[in-house]
């Protein structure tokens, strides 16, 4: 059907031309509609700040209040999620408030019908300078409740559900983080410690699936909306680091349970308790782990003296447990910090001493604001921990800094502990 505006303009085109034209026309009426329609998808975000007068249940206020009463909450919002919003494929937004939003790409295929699934995404090499690890997100989607992390190299953004679906977003005040963990000697004098032999894997492609039970202290679950979702994201966190940095492993949630047990105030004599099988504490988590076949144990906790607390760098069977505040197990990525330290992995070199490996330390780089699962926080300049353990060339060095090597050669053994 011709278009009667262009039978007006018989002076400016000849027949032939004015049919090409009015195509033209078309193809760029056509090109604003489909690109208006583009922007308009891609403009949806999956995460919205609400107005702060939105009504909330008595529980849903309670939860929101003991977020905000953390210490390394610098704020907290009402948010609302769409996790629909991950299953287009394409860029998604998230929105951080005061007026900024963060466009990723997702790493992520999710099908049209899931319920229950973890979306990874980070920022397209284009927006930022080669030096900087790129902006990123971990989303585990349980149900109607969503756990997010949000990384840029200078903020830290958490997404956590407060129940009824309802859910808040928080901006974390890195500064205000408990230190990973007092630093200790990795062995004693006169300590016998079983040294890297021939039960390490040659380099090869398999994947070693390492299971992992969590147990939450009563203390910890009073302060956890959703303990399960909680132990998932945990264990999301930990393997996107594995993918993102090429480890031939992955984690496997055993189980997450509530064990009745009272917090001493030190994760060091909580995790030791953990560990020993007839002593009076905890002894009954034992029989689960064997049943549950786990090899590594978990313990959450309310303690925030410090980050976590792992019995012993490059664990056995018998010592592969660890502890963490449950402030600290996401949003400091702990939870992958402890098992890194159980698998045999040291902090950065500047301030470990001690490490079983030579190469098995984390990695800081102040200048680009790097640090990896492994390294202590920078000194001198706010950096966030990156799901990123270290490897040559851009996240360490082959002789001092390379934590890739060292996991892909122990994630086996500790993957057969059970």
């Amino acid at each position: 059907m011709r278009v009667r505006f262009f039978s007006r303009l018989p002076r400016l085109f000849h027949l032939g031309d004015r049919t090409m034209f009015e195509r033209k026309i078309v193809q760029i009426i056509a090109f604003i509609l489909v690109a208006g329609a583009a922007g308009y998808a891609q403009a949806q975000s999956f995460v919205r700040l609400l107005p702060e007068a939105t009504t909330l249940s008595t529980e849903e206020n309670n939860e929101l209040k003991a977020i905000k009463s953390l210490p390394t909450t610098e704020w907290a919002r009402l948010a609302e999620v769409d996790p629909e919003q991950l299953k287009k494929g394409g860029d998604v937004t998230f929105d951080l408030g005061e007026g900024r939003s963060l466009s990723l790409s997702g790493n992520d295929k999710v099908a049209a019908t899931a319920r229950d699934f973890v979306w990874s995404g980070e920022e397209k090499a284009a927006n930022r300078s080669n030096a900087e690890s790129p902006a990123n997100a971990v989303v585990t989607v349980d149900g109607n409740e969503v756990s997010a992390t949000i990384r840029t190299n200078e903020e830290l953004y958490s997404i956590e559900p407060i129940g009824g679906g309802a859910h808040v977003m928080i901006k974390v005040a890195t500064d205000r983080l408990p230190p990973d963990h007092t630093e200790r000697r990795l062995q004693r004098r006169g300590e016998k410690r079983e040294m890297p032999g021939r039960e390490l894997r040659k380099a090869d492609r398999a994947v070693a699936t390492i299971r992992v039970l969590v147990f939450f202290t009563p203390k910890a679950k009073a302060q956890i909306s959703n303990i399960a979702l909680f132990a998932k994201q945990a264990v999301n966190e930990t393997n996107t680091a594995f993918a993102k940095s090429s480890v031939n492993a992955r984690v496997e949630l055993a189980d997450a349970q509530v064990v009745q047990y009272t917090e001493t105030g030190s994760q060091k004599r909580d995790t030791a308790r953990l560990t020993a099988r007839r002593d009076g504490y905890m002894d009954g988590i034992h029989a689960i782990r064997d049943r549950t076949k786990a090899d590594l144990v978990l313990l959450i906790t309310t303690d925030r003296g410090e980050c976590g607390w792992s019995q012993q760098v490059y664990a056995n069977a018998a010592s592969a447990f660890a502890s963490n505040y449950f402030d600290c197990s996401i949003k400091n990525l702990s939870f992958a910090h402890e098992i890194g330290h159980l698998l045999g992995a040291c902090h950065n070199v500047e301030d470990s001493s001690g490490c079983p490996f030579a190469y098995g330390h984390g990695y800081r780089n102040e200048p680009q604001r790097k640090q990896s699962v492994m390294a202590y926080p920078c000194r001198r300049v706010t950096c966030v921990r990156q799901p990123q353990w270290s490897r040559p060339p851009d996240w360490g060095n082959a002789r001092r800094a390379d934590v890739v090597r060292l996991l892909n050669a122990t994630a086996g053994r500790a993957a057969a502990f059970r």
